[in-house]
């Protein structure tokens, strides 16, 4: 399940799936037509992120970019923070 407040999309399940990616890019796109400037993430309550997914939000974080559009996670579980220490992704996303 996937929740907006204002410019925070809400990962609200333990693990993204596949079935996911369509309402996550949909929101995305709803957020940019409204013209923010910033989108933020939050998976505090999410364990696992399926790598379609995760394909997905590193896609639309470049394709943002190019807009000046910031997409940034803020923040994340501990397990799933092990994931991006893993992939060696924690600068890309500017995690600590």
């Amino acid at each position: 399940m996937i929740k907006v407040e204002n410019n925070t999309i809400f990962i609200v399940t333990p693990k993204t799936q596949y079935e996911h990616k369509e309402e996550f890019s949909e929101i995305i796109d709803s957020l940019v037509k409204k013209g923010t400037d910033r989108i933020e993430l939050d998976f505090s309550e999410t364990s696992y992120i399926a790598s379609d997914f995760l394909g997905l939000i590193m896609w639309k974080k470049e394709e943002l970019t190019k807009k000046n559009i910031a997409l940034v996670i803020t923040k994340v579980s501990d397990p799933l923070k092990a994931v991006f220490q893993n992939l060696r992704l924690m600068k890309y996303f500017n995690l600590e």
